[in-house]
């Protein structure tokens, strides 16, 4: 359950990483070159995938009905912009590429977003949690994996971490909102039902 607490706890995390506090400290890339070619292309998958949720989620705040949802697409945004933000200084600090996750959406993603800013209220907050939910299940599988395989503690600390945390109490949150309001129980990753 999301608690004016852990609000505010998110809240100020997300300050510190967006007002750039807790840059990417290293100085280089990681020294195995299987490790450093996990790394690039977990930053550049990791942050386009932040991005499909954060452009959504800004969707959510003008659209959702439910002051509660309104409140976790904020954190959504807050949250996965920081860590979107240390991953490009990451790429650039530790191994010298420019990269805009931003101009990285397909043309078909685009249109998606485009879809669900045009949907009525309800069927708007369903669609987005449903999404949100799979969306959060995938980036919990891709940040678990850089806990294990990343060099960098720092993006070890400032992103997979905290994404893995805050991702899943999100899924267990929408889960819950589904049922209560919408009567869609049981929602899962791959669909309705476990």
């Amino acid at each position: 359950m999301i608690t004016r607490n852990s609000i505010s706890s998110a809240f100020g995390l997300t300050v510190l990483l967006v007002a750039g506090i807790m840059p990417a400290q290293a100085s280089g890339p990681a020294p195995d070159p299987k490790q450093a070619r996990f790394e690039v292309r977990f930053m550049e998958d990791f942050s386009v995938h932040h991005v499909t949720i954060i452009e959504r989620s800004k969707i959510c705040v003008q659209k959702a009905t439910h002051p509660e949802l309104k409140n976790l697409c904020q954190m959504v945004i807050n949250a996965q912009t920081g860590q979107v933000n240390f991953m490009v200084t990451a790429l650039k600090d530790w191994y010298g590429i420019t990269w805009d996750p931003y101009s990285q959406l397909t043309t078909g993603e685009r249109n998606q977003i485009d879809q669900l800013a045009s949907e009525t209220a309800s069927d708007f907050e369903v669609d987005y949690m449903e999404f949100a939910i799979r969306h959060h299940y995938r980036g919990l599988i891709m940040a678990s994996q850089c806990i294990e395989d990343a060099y960098h503690e720092e993006l070890k600390t400032n992103v997979c971490e905290p994404a893995v945390q805050s991702q899943a109490r999100e899924i267990e949150q929408l889960r819950t909102w589904l049922c209560q309001w919408y009567s869609k129980c049981n929602y899962g990753p791959k669909g309705q039902g476990l």
